[in-house]
């Protein structure tokens, strides 16, 4: 499992809109399995327009995001 945290480190990140999570691949919203960490999107997810996880800058390219602890992405990330 790769942690929510994977899109607060991506180049793509652009922050909210309307109470979501957005970046590049997603203006309208991350999918719930990118942010719970289900899917890991430096492997390509339906309508991510071709846009994965890139390290933003100043992140370590071979940077890695460890397991993160379910019940805090179960408590920290709503729907």
């Amino acid at each position: 499992m790769i942690s929510a945290a994977q899109c607060a480190f991506c180049r793509h990140a652009e922050g909210m809109l309307r109470g979501r999570i957005r970046c590049t691949a997603f203006p309208g919203g991350i999918p719930q399995p990118i942010l719970l960490g289900t899917h890991d999107h430096r492997q390509p997810f339906e309508g991510d327009h071709g846009i994965l996880y890139e390290p933003a800058e100043g992140v370590a390219p071979d940077f890695h995001i460890l397991d993160p602890d379910p019940n805090w992405v179960q408590s920290e990330v709503r729907p």
